[in-house]
């Protein structure tokens, strides 16, 4: 299809082709509903009315659409969060919020676009002026300026509105600050400075020459240095999207490389908090993070709340009690100033953290009372109390070694009670009663363990037990089943023919043991 000049009229092929492209836009986001009122703009500065008249029979249509992709979207986008909130916001509320956030969206074209003279996360209060005068430049570009300058005003202007219509709360709670709804917009504004530097040379030769190069060689030094300074709140946010995805490892490398990058263009304090609190899930101390934090941010409640819990964790009674009292005296702070919640919340995923980096390093019983920190504070999270569980289990068997059979005992059940879906607990523990020659207690255990899921320890164990109470026949048939479920290699390497082996020496069972044994690990007799 051929692009109508000034002179022609839409065609209908034109308006399909317009509407085709215009809903492809959409199903990628929302917000290219904005290029069909650009369209109309285009068209109205032509003065072709006809060809307004057919784009707006594609209103109706591309509405329907977008209404439909809103619907299908998930509840947990920024188009929902605000939804949800305009329905308990009064008219002149909403339309107020609104006005402010075209406002501040408006001045962040002009203010940061190009330069980085404020925090990105932080919306001053004389930003909204400066976005009140863009506006109106803007509007008075779009309605009367020269041609270039009007569809470039008309462009930026329709690009925000779509990202306007978020509420107040969702964007000022965006931590690297609102430039992802500024692409498109940033587009029309980059249009409008270089048609004004170029407006500049044009009416003010030759001095005007010199004006226009010296200021856009500025504005291009400016944008690249502060390009690469700004790549740090891409790293943070990255780091954040790690970490809350599990991969804590890249998370706290992305953090790190944001704080070298640009630590002026990032929310610094929560920076360091979020760093301090991943580092130990990893293995590594926190402590010089703190340091460095608490340097810049005395008096922050998350730093300190953080120092405070690390100190209680020292196996220096001195410090341990200045740590614990300290932590005392941050959540009488925190319910002073009515952040409890979001006191308890923190202080419950450091010490998950923590149970969770103990656990990684083979010190369950260090993790075990960590975990049960973290559920102190918050009794319902569900993933320290699955944690917990597991610590007891390993706890278990680190006290089954050393022959304390009551304690290991008493860990068991404690790891059942928090999780009745521990299959290795159950495992564990019907090795406990194997241990203790209390065969039908053990047979229960692994046969719970099985309800929950087939694993290769508990049918094997479970053959042995039967193998050890003289359940002969019960224990091929289950040897067997073990074998046709997880092959004969997976004996080997779980160790359940070596404990097999162990009953040749001196049981009453020797010679049923040494027939499963020659039927299907002849290798592992041989010599003995």
């Amino acid at each position: 299809l051929s692009v109508p000049n000034d002179t022609e009229e839409l065609s209908w092929q034109h308006v399909l082709t317009i509407g085709v492209f215009l809903a492809l836009g959409l199903s990628a986001h929302l917000a290219a509903l904005a290029f069909w009122p650009i369209a109309l703009h285009i068209f109205w500065q032509r003065g072709r009315q006809e060809s307004m008249r057919r784009l707006v029979v594609l209103l109706e249509p591309l509405g329907a659409l977008a209404l439909a992709w809103i619907s299908l979207a998930s509840r947990h986008t920024s188009t929902w969060h605000s939804l949800e909130l305009y329905s308990i916001q009064s008219t002149s509320q909403l339309f107020a919020g609104l006005g402010r956030m075209l406002a501040f969206l408006s001045s962040r074209l002009f203010t940061t676009a190009h330069w980085v003279p404020l925090p990105m996360h932080q919306q001053q209060p004389w930003e909204l002026y400066i976005g009140v005068a863009s506006i109106a430049l803007l509007v008075a570009l779009a309605w009367r300026g020269p041609r270039l300058a009007t569809h470039a005003a008309a462009w930026t202007l329709l690009t925000l509105l779509p990202f306007a219509m978020l509420t107040e709360t969702t964007i000022q709670g965006l931590p690297a600050g609102p430039s992802r709804y500024l692409y498109l917009a940033s587009a029309g504004s980059s249009l409008l400075l270089a048609w004004g530097l170029d407006q500049l040379r044009q009416r003010w030769y030759p001095h005007g020459v010199y004006a226009a190069t010296l200021i856009g060689a500025v504005v291009l030094a400016s944008s690249y240095i502060y390009l690469k300074k700004v790549e740090a709140i891409s790293l943070y946010t990255s780091g954040r999207s790690y970490i809350a995805g599990g991969d804590i490892e890249n998370g706290v490398r992305q953090l790190r490389l944001a704080l070298e990058r640009g630590p002026e263009t990032l929310p610094l304090e929560e920076t360091y908090f979020r760093l301090a609190a991943a580092l130990p899930y990893i293995g590594q101390d926190p402590l010089q993070v703190l340091r460095e934090g608490l340097a810049l941010f005395p008096e922050s409640s998350f730093l300190n709340t953080t120092w405070a819990i690390h100190e209680g964790e020292s196996d220096d009674h001195r410090i341990k009690q200045r740590g614990q009292q300290h932590l005392q005296q941050m959540q009488q702070r925190a319910e002073a100033a009515g952040e409890a919640p979001l006191f308890t919340f923190n202080v419950a995923s450091i010490y998950h953290n923590l149970a969770n980096s103990y656990m990684d390093h083979g010190q369950p019983a260090q993790a075990a009372k960590a975990y049960a920190n973290a559920l102190a504070y918050m009794p319902d999270k569900a993933n320290s109390q699955r944690g917990l569980s597991r610590a007891y289990t390993l706890l278990g068997m680190e006290l089954l070694e050393q022959d304390r059979y009551e304690d290991a005992r008493r860990a068991y059940e404690q790891a059942v009670d928090l999780n009745p879906q521990n299959s290795p607990a159950y495992v564990n523990w019907g090795w406990f009663h194997y241990e203790q020659q209390q065969y039908e207690q053990a047979i229960e255990m692994y046969h719970k363990a099985l309800e929950i899921e087939r694993t290769s320890y508990a049918l094997f164990n479970l053959g042995l037990v039967y193998l050890a109470q003289g359940d002969i026949d019960t224990a091929q048939q289950t040897y067997a089943q073990a074998i046709a479920e997880f092959g004969r290699d997976e004996g080997v390497y779980i160790g359940a023919v070596n404990d097999l082996a162990g009953l040749l020496k001196n049981d009453a069972n020797a010679q049923a043991a040494r027939k499963i044994l020659n039927q299907y690990w002849p290798g592992h007799i041989a010599g003995r």
